[in-house]
């Protein structure tokens, strides 16, 4: 069984997604907002859904609160390799610089 599961891809982006964020609005002048704050929370999925767990393609919706504390739902595409490391994606475009490799990896 492999040890890349939707779990710990979840937590994984969950994470990244809330600390890029939390640099984003910073950038933009906005008032601070620490990344737990954004409450995101992931439901992803290995694409196609045959097995749902291993690298390849998995599609991931995550729901999260904005600065003003809307609830905000995005979708990303991602390709994680056989060593957890991810590449996330919106429509082709590649999101977040390098690949990130999750701390819940497989050791």
């Amino acid at each position: 069984m492999s040890p890349i599961t939707s779990s710990r891809i979840e937590t994984a982006i969950q994470t990244t997604f809330a600390n890029l964020v939390e640099l984003q609005v910073s950038r933009l002048g906005l008032p601070p907002m620490p990344a737990p704050d954004f409450a995101v929370t992931a439901i992803c999925r290995k694409q196609p859904p045959a097995a749902d767990a291993g690298a390849g393609e998995w599609a991931c919706t995550l729901v999260w609160q904005g600065p003003d504390r809307r609830t905000l739902r995005d979708t990303y595409d991602l390709t994680v390799g056989t060593d957890g490391c991810f590449a996330a994606s919106v429509s082709g475009e590649s999101l977040g610089g390098p690949r990130s490799k999750p701390r819940t990896a497989a050791r």
